[in-house]
């Protein structure tokens, strides 16, 4: 500070000029407002970031899902032909079994055929056999005829 002087040239140092006393409280309030506004913004920021989190981390959790799928999808493509050929030799089987089917229906026709051609030669046999048995009942029935006529006669 510069030591008082006295007289005329004292006054007018002395007088302050015009002087705006609330220059230091409108620029407190420029950054208080200023301060105000970035803690806004920084809570806007900040609210923000945290839905971006969330998004983010449900759009990590889906493309790991979706991975999960398309590298399952990708082992079971991978299986088709395996499959394709277990189905081809099943249906080779099937054709095969199909053709022994066939051969046994052929098979069980020609059995039946052959036990009915039995069962007839044996009917055949029985009345052949009635037939002798007849024969003979009537021959000895004949013979005690023919001695009863002579007999008589």
């Amino acid at each position: 500070m510069a030591p008082l002087a006295t007289g005329a040239a004292s006054t007018e140092r002395t007088r302050p000029a015009k002087i705006n006393l609330d220059a230091g409280g409108d620029l407190l309030e420029s950054w208080q407002i200023n301060w105000e506004e970035l803690h806004v913004n920084n809570e806007r920021n900040g609210k923000a970031a945290q839905r971006c989190d969330r998004m983010i981390t449900q759009l990590k959790h889906r493309t790991e899902k979706q991975w999960k799928d398309v590298s399952a999808l990708q082992v079971l493509v991978s299986e088709i032909p395996k499959v394709n050929a277990q189905i081809n030799e099943i249906m080779d089987c099937l054709a095969n079994l199909e053709s022994l089917f066939g051969d046994v229906e052929i098979d069980l026709l020609t059995l039946e055929d052959t036990i009915n051609a039995r069962e007839m030669q044996e009917k055949q046999l029985d009345q052949r056999f009635q037939l002798a048995m007849y024969q003979e009942r009537r021959k000895a029935e004949f013979n005690d005829l023919a001695s009863e006529f002579s007999r008589l006669f």
